[in-house]
């Protein structure tokens, strides 16, 4: 549905969009935060290890 302006009308909240993929920013947020631990993880088991 478009409104008077044209433009399309959004029912939820605000989208990252990231080229042609439109991601939720609590997603992204989360996503990233768990690929840092587990990066930060891997490298201290490899320098102990």
């Amino acid at each position: 549905m478009a409104n008077e302006n044209g433009q399309e009308r959004n029912s939820g909240p605000k989208k990252i969009v990231i080229g042609r993929l439109a991601v939720d920013p609590v997603f992204l947020f989360i996503f990233l935060f768990f690929t840092t631990c587990s990066l930060l993880m891997l490298c201290i088991f490899f320098l102990t290890g």
